[in-house]
C-alpha cells in the first residue's frame, strides 16, 4: 500500500512540475507577433485585412501550445496564405526533412520535436 502511494505521489509531482514548467510565451508566439508587425506594413495586408485578421487570431491561439520549430514554421507560413500574396513566405536556415527522414517515421518524429 505504501509503495502505491509513493508511486502515485511521484507521478502527481512530475505532472505538476511538467505543467508549471511550460513557458507561457513560447518562441513561436514571439515570432508570430514579430511577423504580424511586419505584415501590417505591406500592401497585401491592406487589401486582405479582414481575412488576415481572422487568420491571425486563430494562429495566435495555436502559437502558445506549439513546441517544435517545424510546427511553428508551418504555422507562420499558413498565416501568410490569408494574404493571397503568392510570393510571401517564411524561410528557415535549416533545409528541413530530407527524403530519408520523411521515409523513416522515427527519424521524422525526432525531426519534428
Amino acid at each position: 500500500m505504501k509503495r502505491k502511494i509513493i508511486v502515485l505521489l511521484l507521478v502527481l509531482s512530475s505532472l505538476i512540475n511538467y505543467t508549471y514548467s511550460q513557458n507561457e510565451d513560447c518562441k513561436c508566439k514571439t515570432d508570430l507577433i514579430f511577423l504580424d508587425s511586419k505584415i501590417r506594413k505591406t500592401p497585401s495586408y491592406k487589401i486582405n485585412k479582414k481575412s488576415y485578421e481572422s487568420s491571425y487570431s486563430k494562429r495566435l491561439e495555436k502559437a502558445g501550445s506549439i513546441r517544435s520549430l517545424y510546427d511553428c514554421h508551418i504555422l507562420l507560413n499558413t498565416l501568410l496564405l490569408s494574404l493571397n500574396d503568392n510570393h510571401s513566405k517564411v524561410y528557415s536556415i535549416d533545409k528541413g526533412a530530407t527524403e530519408e527522414i520523411k521515409k523513416n517515421q522515427n527519424k521524422f518524429a525526432e525531426f519534428n520535436s
